[in-house]
């Protein structure tokens, strides 16, 4: 897991230099703007700097948690829980958030996730990425994700998440930064788009070495039940010379047994008499 986690935030990073780079010679090219700024000077932290840090970061997410992340699994449940009609249902493929996210599943399909459930998870990550595991809980019922989404689809759906529009704090700040809702609204897509494209190499990729880890391991497979086989086939003729190195003791102990018992069974021959004077 610490693996999956690291190869993520490297990933992250790669393509955030990439997408600068391309965007400085796409979008943002011509002269650099001269850019100043003051740096304070470096000091050790001090505790009392350090809890107030973490008390701010803390509460932030107090408040996300409790707020945003308690209300999206709130609207959640309820698009699970009725139908159109709103008549509760038994059965959450016949609900609200199953015909919208079977609306926009067969998006993913090429992903490995063309479930409505994780469309719907994405969905709910709009509103802030953390809901995204939340709504997948809700939705499994409590049920592993294992049983939704196989090794490969897993990386996609890693991916994807990773990438895309992280959330609407995220594009409020951006309309805010862009001063244009058509503007906004192309940096949506291009976040979506690239996150597309990077899910769906990395489930081929995944795929790929799943497929050659496969092999490698059908390989090692057929050497160990060679190895057994020729095991198997020394212990039998192992077994077969001790039962016939048996039969043969057996034998020479049962012709010993023959010859003793002639020798004690031929008469003594009679002694020379002496003769008399």
């Amino acid at each position: 897991r610490a693996l999956v986690m690291l190869g993520l935030y490297v990933l992250g990073i790669l393509i955030g230099i990439l997408a600068a780079l391309i965007m400085n010679k796409t979008a943002f090219r011509g002269k650099p703007v001269p850019f100043v700024m003051e740096l304070p000077n470096y000091r050790m932290p001090g505790l009392k700097s350090v809890a107030l840090l973490l008390w701010e970061k803390a509460k932030d997410f107090l408040q996300r948690a409790f707020t945003v992340i308690f209300l999206a699994t709130i609207i959640i449940w309820f698009l699970q829980s009725f139908d159109t009609r709103l008549n509760v249902v038994a059965d959450s493929a016949n609900s609200l958030l199953a015909l919208i996210g079977q609306f926009i599943a067969p998006v993913f399909r090429p992903l490995g996730f063309g479930d409505w459930r994780c469309a719907t998870a994405l969905i709910s990550g709009f509103i802030a990425k953390e809901s995204v595991v939340s709504t997948l809980q809700v939705l499994l019922g409590g049920a592993a994700i294992s049983s939704l989404l196989s090794a490969r689809a897993a990386v996609s759906f890693l991916v994807f998440t990773l990438l895309y529009t992280p959330c609407v704090a995220a594009i409020a700040t951006i309309r805010r930064e862009l001063d244009s809702r058509l503007k906004t609204v192309g940096v949506v897509l291009l976040q979506c788009t690239v996150a597309w494209i990077v899910a769906c190499a990395a489930y081929a990729i995944a795929g790929a070495g799943l497929y050659s880890a496969g092999n490698r391991c059908g390989v090692r497979r057929d050497r160990v039940a060679r190895l057994a086989a020729h095991n198997e086939k020394g212990r039998l003729l192992r077994r077969k010379l001790h039962r016939q190195l048996r039969a043969v003791r057996q034998s020479v102990r049962a012709q010993a047994q023959k010859v003793t018992a002639a020798h004690e069974r031929k008469p003594e021959a009679p002694a020379a008499g002496r003769c008399g004077g």
